[in-house]
């Protein structure tokens, strides 16, 4: 089944309109919180990352976002995650910011990472 994304959003708003009313983002987010929880639990099932990902659409929509803005706001942050400093990673935690060194921004072409 092929779906868009722009189609997912408007599909996802009309429904969360239908059967939520008028709550804001703040409500869709409250709802995320404990989604998340859920996804943390099951990570192996899909279906829990599809809640977090229709919530999150849901307050992005919320505030009068478009889809196009959700993935140029995604590629802005993606582009300073890659010239941030990162502690290596294994297989137990995720990498995290160098914060002992202000998380200071390194050349572009040096994504450094360190341990």
């Amino acid at each position: 089944m092929s779906c868009s994304f722009t189609r997912l959003f408007k599909e996802n708003h009309e429904w969360q309109r239908k059967i939520f009313g008028q709550s804001g983002p703040q409500a869709k987010l409250d709802r995320l919180f404990l989604e998340f929880y859920e996804l943390y639990e099951r990570p192996e099932e899909d279906e829990e990352y599809a809640d977090c990902m229709l919530l999150l659409v849901g307050a992005w929509t919320e505030r009068g976002k478009t889809p196009q803005e959700l993935l140029e706001a995604c590629r802005r942050k993606l582009e300073i995650n890659k010239k941030r400093k990162w502690r290596k990673s294994d297989e137990q935690s995720v990498a995290e910011q160098n914060h002992e060194e202000g998380g200071a921004v390194v050349g572009e072409d040096s994504p450094e990472v360190k341990p």
